[in-house]
Parts: structure tokens; sequence; C-alpha cells
């Protein structure tokens, strides 16, 4: 039937490839959030969607600027740095706490007898703003009352004298109005600007057009203030410029293995023609994977977008293996004869080879993390789609182009001898059993830093951070109803040595106060009752009363008469334009005070700190930093579990960030279980006997051995990017082994089957191992694992194999 309906098979498989592909192209959405990668319904993720919801976002891109101690350097920079930056159109930049908003916070930090002095004098203060005749002339009646002979109580009047002293102090302070504070780390040594920039989920990098201008903004500055390093940092650079490597050394991997796999295809197999319709019949399997990804799934994910290149390293094979047999049945038999052995035989084959490799990716449900999940459902319906592809669509093209294709002359002879079955073996099993020792030193490296390229600047910046103690990178996010329960999380958190700098709500304002809340009540409400008096002479007034007290405080308080004398010797110095400067500075300062009393909590907060301080709905937010580099894993699990004894309902990035690591991992086990028993039942199954996947099995714990062994003794360790080539390279590693398996089994010994094992295993690991180099260090340790892996599957299949299997098929042992 194949053989008659060939034209109609293959346009039915390019008809549904097409819309397949035109569905994938315009249905299918990038999903480039790291956060959707993990599943929703863990607790953890659950705890950290809500703390958003509240908080919104708060991972911030960083400009780090390092002036090596000069601080004027440090704000010539950020001064002209911020203003440039805020006409790119970003949602938030801040680089500073400023005098308004340090003068708004007054009420809220200063310390208690401060805020209990600006509201004793809070009356005369009001006045400032009518000028220096109004203020001063106001807190001269107060200095006088307490020299009256008809003057009142004797506490009534020191108060008014006290309030009196405390505005005219402020009034000769030139410290009054702060300068800007910067936002530095705890040493001093760094400054940095915070940017919460537009992020767009559906391009990889997430930030890669507000990323570009603001590096082109740092590159000016760069040149400007060329004694100040200037550099980026932040969770989402450090994703933008991982998305930014790991593309390029993709392309520059895809390109070469590209280059090496036909090289490889043309010298094994000595031809063009039948390659080509592997890949036409491998180009309709994609547009289908596509159009199942459209109607299933609808996104692709930073993992799921991988399945192309798994595809490309297994899905290939199949075909190979198709023409391959081909084209060597095609001498003896007839067209029709040739189609139907191969269905009968390579076919099945095929579809054996195809079930472990899928049940390897399906054993990805058994995790909990979903990225894995639908990673390992798109490349196991990927692999199934081809197998059928190989199975119709690829026979089709063979007998549409039976007379293009040039008949194929067979190898005589037969392959070189094998060493002594029982040599191959005991050295197989001894090597292998010696792997697997050497194995146990190896670790499961999860420092995401340590994958990043070595030379990449963002990574660069984010290590000087941590070493600086307290980087804003890295927090843990306690939420507390209120500024009581926000005191106790601090208290808790100082007794904690894994927790560094705690910040959040407490570290913009002072724990509550009695006596500092009711005097912001005070300055809240406060008015001067009488009608300003603007008449000349208030200033010679303030002058002599200040030097009668001072006279008579002699008596009582030398300290305090020098004070008093102090005073006014400061105001007489003021000439006219000094005292109106300083009026309008003491107006100005006084009225954002009483502005930031009059506020809630929320509305005074400063807006560089704002949003790690407090949600919208009330609930404060106390951050803790983590006293170690919590790129390491066990700093990071001590600095968690010291976060969760200060609060249990604790969460943040750091809490994300290992709990998903442990999924991984754990994940990671158990798909290789499960993966490795789902082989084994596909074989005894298809198989019938014993010995045979017995054998496969066996062969693959060898090529483990042999694998895990080598990188470990060249310091190749398992890590977040190359931990996924272990259950893949189950199913890969026994396809091999199956074919030769299934080969012998029929008598065979030709060299068909060995150069179609050695051409997929070769393209296999040639197209993993280019990314050896890639600058991202993940991505080179996934490529040279899966090149070793590969390599060790192959000598196991074409050495042990039929050192195993030859004695026992010319000896009739493997019957049933």
């Amino acid at each position: 039937m194949l053989v008659r309906r060939a034209v109609w098979i293959i346009l039915i498989g390019v008809v549904v490839a097409v819309a397949g592909a035109v569905a994938g192209l315009t249905g299918v959405r990038l999903d480039a959030d790291t956060d959707s990668l993990i599943s929703p319904d863990r607790p953890f993720m659950q705890d950290y969607q809500a703390f958003k919801d509240r908080f919104g976002d708060l991972e911030r891109i960083w400009v780090v600027v390092d002036a090596h101690g000069n601080e004027s350097q440090a704000r010539s920079a950020i001064d002209w740095i911020e203003p440039q930056l805020r006409t790119l159109d970003l949602p938030q930049i801040v680089a500073r706490i400023d005098s308004q908003e340090q003068a708004r916070l007054t009420t809220w930090t200063a310390p208690p007898e401060s805020v209990e002095a600006i509201a004793s004098a809070c009356a005369i203060l009001s006045l400032a703003k009518d000028g220096p005749d109004a203020f001063l002339n106001a807190a001269a009646s107060s200095l006088e009352s307490a020299t009256s002979p008809a003057g009142g109580d004797l506490d009534q009047r020191e108060t008014e004298v006290r309030a009196a002293v405390s505005a005219l102090s402020m009034l000769t302070d030139a410290e009054l109005v702060p300068t800007d504070q910067l936002l530095t780390s705890p040493s001093g040594e760094l400054h940095f600007i915070g940017i919460l920039p537009h992020k767009d989920y559906g391009t990889l990098s997430v930030v890669e057009a507000p990323l570009a201008r603001i590096r082109a903004v740092l590159e000016s500055a760069q040149k400007r203030f060329q004694g100040v390093e200037i550099g980026l940092t932040g969770k989402p650079v450090l994703q933008a410029d991982e998305m930014r490597t790991t593309q390029e050394d993709n392309r520059k991997a895809a390109v070469v293995a590209l280059v090496l796999v036909s090289v490889l295809v043309i010298l094994i197999l000595r031809e063009v023609k039948r390659p080509l319709l592997v890949l036409v019949a491998f180009a309709i399997a994609v547009g289908w994977t596509w159009g199942f990804v459209a109607l299933a799934m609808g996104r692709l994910t930073l993992l799921s977008i991988v399945f192309l290149l798994i595809m490309i390293g297994v899905s290939l094979d199949f075909g190979v293996h198709v023409v391959s047999r081909h084209r060597q049945l095609r001498v003896n038999l007839s067209l029709e004869q040739t189609i139907r052995t191969l269905l009968a035989k390579t076919a099945r084959t095929n579809l054996v080879a195809a079930a472990t490799s899928i049940v390897v990716f399906l054993a990805s449900l058994v995790t909990d993390f979903r990225g894995l999940q639908e990673l390992g459902i798109i490349a196991a319906v990927g692999i199934a789609l081809s197998v059928v592809a190989m199975t119709t669509v690829l026979p089709a093209l063979l007998v549409c182009f039976d007379r293009h294709l040039k008949p194929w002359k067979a190898r005589t002879g037969v392959p070189p001898r094998m060493p002594a079955r029982g040599v191959v073996l005991v050295l197989a099993v001894v090597t292998g059993a010696l792997g697997w020792v050497a194995a146990s030193d190896l670790r499961f490296e999860t420092n995401l830093l340590a994958l990043q390229s070595a030379d990449l600047d963002a990574a660069r910046w984010e290590r000087r951070i941590a070493d600086d103690s307290g980087a804003p990178t890295w927090f843990a996010a306690m939420q507390a109803p209120s500024l009581e329960a926000a005191k106790k999380l601090v208290d808790r958190a100082g007794k904690e040595p894994a927790i560094g700098r705690v910040g959040g709500i407490l570290s913009v304002i002072e724990p509550p106060d009695e006596g500092r809340d009711a005097a912001r009540r005070v300055i809240s409400n406060c008015t001067h009752a009488a009608e300003a008096d603007t008449k000349p002479g208030g200033k010679e007034r303030v002058i002599a009363s200040l030097n009668t007290l001072s006279r008579l405080a002699v008596g009582r308080s030398v300290e305090e008469a020098e004070q008093l004398k102090a005073l006014a010797k400061a105001i007489e110095s003021m000439s006219d334009a000094t005292l109106r400067e300083a009026d309008d500075q003491l107006a100005s300062f006084f009225a954002h005070v009483q502005d930031g009393a009059r506020s809630t909590l929320r509305q005074v907060l400063p807006e560089a700190v704002a949003r790690e301080s407090m949600a919208p709905d009330g609930t404060m937010l106390v951050v803790v930093h983590p006293a170690a580099d919590v790129w390491d894993e066990a700093a990071m699990s001590e600095f968690v579990a010291a976060a969760r004894r200060v609060d249990p309902d604790v969460t943040g990035v750091p809490i994300t960030h290992l709990e998903s690591l442990r999924d991984m991992r754990q994940g990671f086990y158990r798909m290789t279980i499960w993966a490795a028993l789902a082989v084994a039942i596909i074989m005894f199954a298809e198989s019938r006997r014993l010995f045979e996947p017995l054998l496969c099995m066996g062969v693959l714990v060898i090529a483990g051995g042999w694998t895990l062994g080598i990188a470990t003794l060249v310091g190749l360790h398992l890590n977040l990017a190359n931990f996924f080539a272990v259950p893949v390279l189950l199913g890969l590693g026994v396809d091999g082994a199956i074919h030769m398996a299934h080969r012998l089994r029929e008598g065979e010994t030709d060299w068909a089957t060995r150069r179609a094992v050695l051409l997929t295993s070769l393209t296999t690991m040639v197209g993993f191992g280019s990314l050896i180099m890639a600058s991202h260090r993940g991505l080179a340790s996934l490529g040279a694992l899966m090149a070793l892996g590969c390599l060790a599957c192959l000598i196991s299949a074409l050495v042990v194999v039929p050192a195993a299997l030859q004695p026992r098929s010319r000896t009739g042992l493997d019957s049933h």
C-alpha cells in the first residue's frame, strides 16, 4: 500500500506540516518568565506569587558605580547618569533620597527628643513662611515672656523659652537641610541606581530593548568619568545576558554541528541524496510538532524552546537507520520487497528505540518542575511524530526517488575480528565498575553564577557586590501587619548569624515610640494663633533677650549660659541676606516636616525605598540580606533556614531559587530512576527474552560508568545546565545497543548496521558536542558530557554487544 500511495502520503504529510508550522508561528507565544518554569501549585511559589501581587515587581536592574573612595566623583557620575536615564521612558529610576523626602520623614525617623523639640517650637516655626521679621518677633515674644515681671507660670515660661531657643537654633543650623542621600552598599564603597524596566516576557531576554538603551547611557558615562568604574547587574540583567550568550552559543554550535554532521553523513554513507530525503522527512516531523505545541501548549518556555535541538539529536537517527538499511536491501530486492522489509524490521527496531527515548522524556512528569515537564512532553511527542515520519513519509520519498538513487555496492568481507570475547567483557565490566567508583566523588554544582561566561560583565559585578556583603539583588521578604510586628521580626533576625543586613520598613523609619507619635500629632495640627508681627526689629529683640537670659542662667548652669550667648552671637553675625536665606530654608524645611506629619506612612516613604518597605494595602516589609555569598548552595540553605526561623512564612528569590534547585535535583534523580525502569520494561516486552534486554541494560550501566567516571576525573561535574544529559543518554545510549542486538539476533554481522550505529552516535555526539566551544560554561559542560556519553555508548554498542551476542548466535543459545 505504501508503494502505491507514496505520493499521497507525502502530500498529506507536507500539508499537515505546513499547517502545523503556520499554527506554530502564529499561535505559539514565548514565555521567558523564569517563574513560569516552576509549578504554580508548589507552596513556596504560591507564597512568592502572593507577595509579588501585594508588593509588585521588586526585581530591579542595578547600575553600580565604584569611585574607589572618591565620594565627589561618585556623586558627579550619578548626577550625570540619572537624568540621562530619565529620558529613556523607564517605569522607575531611584538613585537617592533627596532633602525634601528626608524632611518629610523627620517625624518618623528623628530621635523622640528632636521631634518633641520641633513640636514645642512649631507655632514659631510656622511663621517662618511670613518672613524673617515675623519669625524673629514671635521668638522674641516667647523669650521676653520669661523675663517679664508679669510672666505666668514658671514651667510655662521655661517651655516657651525652650521652644524659642529650639526654633532659633534651627534657623542658625547650616546643616538643617541635609544633602541628598545616595544609595550605597554597607561599606559605602559602591553606589547604586535602581531601575525597574519595562519587561516583555514575549522576548527571550525580557528586557532587551531597555537594556540596550541603558548600556548606551553607561558607555557615555564611562567615557566622561574615566576614574570611576560603572557596571550593570541585577537578576534581569544576569538573565538577559545569559540568554544572549546562550543564543549566540547555540547559533555558533548549530552552524558547526550542521557542517560537521553533513561531512560525517557524506563520508560514512558516501552519498548525498538519501541524507537529503531524511532531512525532508525530519522537516515534516518538525512541522507536525509545531502544530502540536500550538494546539496543546500554546507557549514555549526558556526550557521547552530547546525541543528542536533534542529532535535533531534524536530523531535524525531513525532516518539514518532507514536509509542505511534501504540501500543495502535495494541491491538484491525489488522496490516493494525492500519497503516491506524496511517496515517489518528496521521500522520495528526504530519504534523500540523511539519508545525508549519517549519514556525517558515522559519520565519528566514525575518531577515537580513544570519547565521540565513541558519540555519532556514536547520532546516526547516530537520524537513520536519523527518516528512516524521516518516510517511513512521517508519510505514514501524513497519510493518516489528510487530511480534517482544510485545502487549501493555492498562492502565485501566481514568486519574485523574482535578480541577474545572474555577479554572484551572483563575489560568492559572492570573499567565500568572503576568508573562508578570514581563517580562517587561526582558533585552536583548549583552555583548559577559559576555557569555563566567567565567574562560576563554582569556576573563580575554581582561577585563584587557579594564581596561587599549585603547585595541588593538577593533578599528574603518578611511581611508584617504593623510596625510592632515588624520590630519583632527585626529583633529576631538580628540574632541569626546567617542573616546580614536587615532592611525594609524599619531601615527607613524608627520603631514606634509614644513620645514621637504624640509630637507628630502636635506638629500635624500646629498653627500660630496670633497674627504675624512683621514689624522690623525682631532681630534686635531676640539678641537682647538671649543675652539677658544668658546672664540670668549663669547662676544655674554655665553651659546653658554659654549656649544662649553663642546663639545670640550667631544671630547677630547674620546679615539681612543671610537671614532671609536661612528663614526661607527653615520655612521650606518645616513645611515638609509638617506635610510628612500629616501624611500616612505609605505616603511619606521616599520613592527609592517605598516598594521595598510597604505595600499599598499597608502591609509592612522586612527585608533580610544574607551574611555570606548565597550563590553557594550551602550558604543559601543556611540563610533560608535562618530566615524561616525568624518568619516561617518568609518568601523571596532566595527561597524560590533554593526550593526550585531542590525540585530540579530530586526530579533529576526520580526521572533517571523511572526512565531506567521504563526502558528496561520496553526492552523486555519487545524482546520477550531475558538475555538481550539484560545485556542492553548492562551495556548502558558500563557506558554510564565510563561517562561519569571520566567526567569526575576531569572535573566535569553535574550542574543545572547539563544534568538533563544523564536521562537523555539513557534513551540515546540504549538505541545503538538495540539496533546491534536486533541485527545480530537475525544472524547478520554486516557493515551496514555498524555504519548506521556509528553514524547516529557520531551525529548526536557532534550535535551536542559542538556546545563545548560555548562561552556559557553550563552549555559547554552539557556539550562535553553529551559528547563523552555518546562516545561511551558507541564503544559499548560496537564492541561489547557483539562480544556478548555473536557466540550465542552461532551456538543457538539465543533461543526461547
